[in-house]
């Protein structure tokens, strides 16, 4: 938080220009809350990718155009032994 508080007033002292001064503090607010909200979604990413391997899909990450993580979720499917025809007696 202190770290938050000192970049707004390093940006507020660097600018004389109201306009320019105005621009940084949005663009500082822009992107704090990308990484606030990509932290908050990767830490409910992960919850769920956890509950969905105990269930036995299977999950593959994959960075995409944009920057961020996406998750393809795949059940895993499942092979059951091949049963052969009963033999008849008779």
């Amino acid at each position: 938080m202190n770290l938050i508080v000192t970049e707004i007033a390093n940006i507020i002292k660097s600018e004389s220009n109201y306009i320019k001064r105005e621009r940084k503090i949005v663009c500082f607010f822009l992107n704090l809350i990308k990484e606030v909200m990509s932290l908050a979604l990767a830490e409910v990413d992960d919850e769920m990718t956890e509950e969905l391997k105990a269930q036995g899909y299977q999950i593959e990450r994959t960075l995409n155009q944009y920057g961020f993580w996406r998750s393809k979720i795949q059940q895993k499917k499942i092979r059951l032994p091949r049963q052969e025809a009963p033999i008849s007696i008779g």
